[in-house]
């Protein structure tokens, strides 16, 4: 879910957000500490999958 809202709205979401759509999806509140971890670790997989698409 995180990776469809990002690709069409072209942005990241925000922590905010991002708690959001875990909370919709898997009924679970994550700490801020533990969001923006995985707010880094989702960014960094973005980003090397869009690069592997551009380059393909």
């Amino acid at each position: 879910m995180v990776r469809r809202a990002a690709k069409e709205q072209g942005l990241l979401p925000t922590l905010r957000e991002l708690g959001e759509i875990i909370q919709a999806s898997h009924g679970i509140s994550l700490s801020d500490s533990t969001l923006s971890r995985y707010a880094n670790k989702f960014h960094n997989r973005l980003g090397m999958e869009l690069m592997e698409e551009h380059i393909a």
